[in-house]
């Protein structure tokens, strides 16, 4: 007696299924990891300067994640030349997770966009501190919060006010609210952001 149709569409749900080599939970398990590291990796993007060891870290992971999914391209593309078929779909939206993360993660740095959002979502009460300094409002130059960032190092510098953000192991750096474009001098460079606002790193953080 042939198949039924809803015989037929199972079989066929069967064979695809046989076919996968990379849709167990444990690898979008993975994949969900690697996203959620690679969005602190963002995260560390919209501060002049981030933590080294934390760097390294994801660092290291990141390197690992990779040699995995390459390994698993691999797998895949050799069993589907020795089966001459494709591979399943599940299999293809596998291996293309890894190198969209990549790409976006890059696309983002490149482009400064987490700085420059975080920097944006933060200037009226930077904006504020510079009021506060340049006017000798008392504790002015104490540390605080200032937007979404940790300001500390506050006070007057060319003609203006810089302050710290954050610290690697050996440099500070953060943000400076100048009249005029400075010049690099005594260990520390600068890069323009915006209008009056430019990024200040010293030396030692390149």
């Amino acid at each position: 007696m042939p198949a039924g149709p809803i015989a037929s569409a199972r079989e066929a749900e069967d064979v695809g299924r046989d076919k996968r080599l990379f849709a167990r939970g444990a690898v979008w398990a993975t994949h969900m990891f690697a996203s959620v590291l690679l969005l602190l990796f963002v995260w560390l993007f919209s501060a002049p300067v981030g933590d080294y060891l934390l760097v390294l870290a994801i660092a290291l992971f990141t390197g690992g994640y990779a040699l995995w999914w390459s390994a698993t391209v691999v797998v895949i593309l050799g069993a589907a030349a020795w089966r001459r078929t494709l591979p399943a779909r599940s299999d293809v939206l596998h291996a293309g997770v890894a190198p969209l993360l990549v790409l976006v993660v890059v696309a983002l740095h490149v482009t400064d966009a987490p700085l420059r959002a975080r920097f944006e979502l933060s200037r009226p009460a930077m904006d504020d501190l510079v009021r506060d300094v340049l006017s000798g409002t008392p504790g002015a130059t104490g540390d605080r919060r200032v937007g979404l960032f940790q300001a500390g190092l506050i006070g007057r510098a060319d003609g203006g006010v810089r302050f710290a953000t954050g610290s690697a192991i050996l440099c500070e750096a953060g943000f400076a609210s100048l009249p005029a474009r400075p010049r690099d001098h005594a260990g520390t460079t600068y890069r323009h952001l915006t209008g009056p606002w430019y990024l200040w790193a010293e030396s030692e953080c390149d």
